[in-house]
């Protein structure tokens, strides 16, 4: 097969630690209640343009208090910069939408906004890819984005996300038939910033992956 021949969709499973720190004024009522630090379970589909991803934690993996649930969808179009048999630089175009709850067995509703955003964002930035071998691939991204945030449950509750994405996967094609393996590591970092709320928070997350491609 050509160098540039390679798997269209890859499924991934894998373990997030993520640090999900208060960023606001200390004096607001309910700042930094749904602080936490912990695992998540991670789950991304990845093929042509499209990415879809969800992640949770709580109880089953280790968290204690909290209880978090994140999903979106990222769309983008890559630009060509450089290619060549083996290697090629892009610019990826991203228009990312999602949905994120955390919330705290110890908070009391009533006194306090329910942390549920959802977002809508554009990004640009810089992708790498090469052919390494006939059977074995990498790819490195970094795309940084901003967008606005509004909450699906509170009034007054919106405001914007800044957000910093970096990917790295390496590939192992076709081991089983058309069926192959992708080792990857992603690290997200994500600011939300909510006007007159204590919704000001901040996601710093690594994640370990494996998965199919075919």
């Amino acid at each position: 097969p050509g160098a540039f021949e390679r798997p269209s969709v890859a499924i991934f499973v894998g373990l997030e630690p993520v640090e999900f720190n208060y960023e606001g004024e200390s004096g607001a009522g309910g700042a930094g209640a749904y602080e936490f630090s912990g695992n998540l379970l991670r789950f991304r589909l990845e093929s042509f343009g499209t990415n879809i991803y969800l992640g949770f934690g709580g109880g089953a993996t280790g968290l204690d208090e909290a209880a978090y649930f994140d999903a979106g969808i990222r769309y983008g179009y890559d630009l060509s910069l450089y290619r060549s048999q083996s290697f090629s630089l892009q610019l990826p175009l991203v228009l990312h939408s999602s949905f994120t709850s955390v919330s705290n067995d110890d908070v009391i509703v009533v006194d306090t906004p329910q942390f549920q955003q959802g977002t809508f964002e554009v990004g640009g930035g810089l992708s790498l890819n090469a052919q390494v071998a006939p059977r074995f691939r990498l790819g490195i991204h970094a795309i940084p984005s901003y967008g606005f945030s509004f909450s699906t449950r509170e009034q007054n509750a919106s405001g914007s996300v800044a957000a910093v994405k970096g990917e790295g996967r390496l590939y192992f094609d076709r081991l089983f038939g058309n069926a192959g393996l992708s080792l990857g590591y992603d690290y997200n970092y994500r600011r939300f910033d909510i006007e007159g709320n204590p919704l000001d928070y901040s996601a710093s997350a690594h994640s370990i992956l494996i998965g199919i491609t075919f």
